[in-house]
């Protein structure tokens, strides 16, 4: 799916970025290895990508079902048709 854009709302990319520490510390803790500044980098730069297509699926979700509010159902639903698509 990708964002229709209705007529009254618009998609505001913003260059919001996730902190690092906590990336670091969830690689930490699954892996029990060590990561390196760029290993974090780049599992945030991925991390972001998903969060915006995600975002945009769901939007379009909402948007369908008449609602200008993302629900924790069309993320849910977003990520499960991602998820088929693999």
């Amino acid at each position: 799916m990708q964002y229709s854009g209705a007529k009254d709302m618009t998609i505001k990319r913003t260059k919001s970025e996730l902190p690092l520490a906590p990336i670091e510390r969830m690689i930490k803790e699954t892996t029990n290895l060590l990561v390196s500044e760029s290993a974090s980098l780049e599992l945030r730069k991925v991390i972001t990508e998903i969060i915006e297509e995600l975002s945009l699926d769901a939007a379009d979700l909402a948007i369908f079902s008449k609602r200008k509010t993302i629900k924790d159902r069309d993320i849910a639903l977003a990520y499960k048709n991602r998820k088929k698509v693999r």
